[in-house]
Parts: structure tokens; sequence; C-alpha cells
């Protein structure tokens, strides 16, 4: 699992007769679970949505510095790597002003935000993360633990797993779609390897022509070795076709991040 954020979507919920987790065994759970999330980028098209960044540098629970812009968010297949998604940001207003086209700072800002909370690889990797299950809500929410082994760490295979990682998902029993997903690992590691150490997802269906896809709408991602704390509310889903107004827009410049 190498992306900054692991998440599983559904493109279409099932019926729960073929989607009912809560008869099987935790390795068929799991293997269910991965299936889903091949199924999902497999067929998720290119989109683009509203968001709304809240970014700040947070020290000691109190925010000392705080930029809020507004943006169209566009994700799309990278052309070398098909499943793979590529992300661009269109910027509207930065803290309520339109946006003039000039490098501007931030406190803080994790790249590819949605773009890295459509997925994970498979299979599981037993060897190096422990997977548990319980049922949630009268059966109606399945959760999903991963936790880091402690052997992991002398683990050759294992060092490109997060040290200490640790992540938690709600899933929809009926459909198979992830509802929330949280993930943490060491700081250290976070330091070392350029990731980010906390992050959480919330999902809801949204429209997409005439199918239905779980689709993040809130990202929240932080760093307390570095400060830092973002926050990005995405609305306003829909299919996006014009890649040659994306190519224009990765040429109007962006941020500046300290």
């Amino acid at each position: 699992m190498k992306a900054a954020l692991i998440v599983l979507v559904l493109l279409a919920p099932m019926g729960r007769a073929q989607s009912s987790l809560a008869g099987l065994s935790d390795e068929a759970r799991l293997e269910r679970v991965f299936a889903y999330q091949r199924t999902f980028r497999a067929r998720i098209p290119s989109l683009e949505a509203d968001a709304s960044i809240i970014t700040q540098e947070v020290k000691k629970g109190k925010v000392k510095w705080e930029v809020r812009f507004e943006a169209v968010v566009r994700e799309f297949r990278d052309d070398k790597n098909s499943d793979k998604f590529q992300e661009r940001l269109t910027f509207l207003t930065v803290d309520g002003k339109p946006y003039n086209h000039k490098d501007f700072k931030l406190p803080y800002y994790v790249n590819e935000s949605f773009a890295n909370s459509l997925g994970f690889d498979g299979p599981p990797n037993h060897a190096c993360l422990d997977y548990r299950f319980a049922m949630l809500d009268d059966g109606a929410t399945l959760r999903m633990t991963v936790d880091w082994k402690p052997e992991a760490g002398g683990n050759a295979a294992c060092n490109d797993v997060p040290e200490q990682e640790h992540e938690v998902l709600l899933i929809d029993e009926a459909s198979g779609a992830v509802k929330h997903q949280e993930r943490t690992m060491a700081q250290s590691y976070s330091d070392t390897h350029h990731r980010v150490p906390e992050a959480a997802v919330d999902f809801a269906p949204q429209k997409l022509g005439r199918e239905t896809v779980w689709l993040p709408v809130r990202v929240e991602c932080s760093d307390p070795g570095k400060n830092g704390r973002m926050v990005i509310s995405y609305s306003n889903f829909h299919r996006y076709l014009g890649e040659t107004r994306i190519l224009l827009d990765a040429a109007e410049g962006g941020p500046v991040v300290q």
C-alpha cells in the first residue's frame, strides 16, 4: 500500500445478496474488499468537482496562520499508467479575493489529496499487516482495522509499509462502499518518506451521469511535525472530458508550499 491515503470505493451499490460481508470468513471479507477496489479503479471516469480548501499552521493547538481558497479540481488518468490518476487544480479565489495567477504561500499543503484517496493495490500484505473485522450498527457497517505488525520492522519485505501504520475503514455492508477511513503512521517514517502521518476521509455517493460513485467529500490531513493541517471539502461532481483545458490549467501556476 503506497498511496498517501488509502481508501476503498465502489462505483455502484450492489444487492445485499451479492455483496453481503456478514457471513464470510475474515479472509473472504478481505478478498471481497480488495475486489471492490479493483472494480472501482477500472471503471471510474475522469471527473471534476468544486473544492473548498483550508490550510493552517497549528502550534500548541492554536491556529497561527490560515489561508482559505476555492478551486476546481480535475481528476484524469495518467497517459503512461492508466491505473493512476493525476490531479489538476484551477484556483478561483484566495482568502475571498479573485486569484491573480501569481504564486502564493501556504502554511501547509498536501499534493493530490483527492487522487491519493482513490485506492490501493493488492493483494493483502499478511507478512507486514494485521487485518481485523467487526460488524457495527446492527450489521449495517463493517469495520476493517489494519495494523502494522511489530515483527515487520525486521522484515526487508516490509520496507515499503509505513512503520506503526494504523488504519480504520467503515464499510457499508449492503454495497461494499467505504463511508469513512482514517490512517496514521509513525512521524519518523512520515518525515523520511514524505508521507502524510495523519489523514481522514469521508465519502458519499455522487451521481456521474447514470452511475452512482462513492467519492471523497471531505479530506483532512495533519502533520504535527510540520505544524500543518489541511481540510478540503468537495462538491458538485461531474464527468470531465476537456483534457485540452487541463493542459492549459497546468501552466497557470499555483501555490508555493513552505
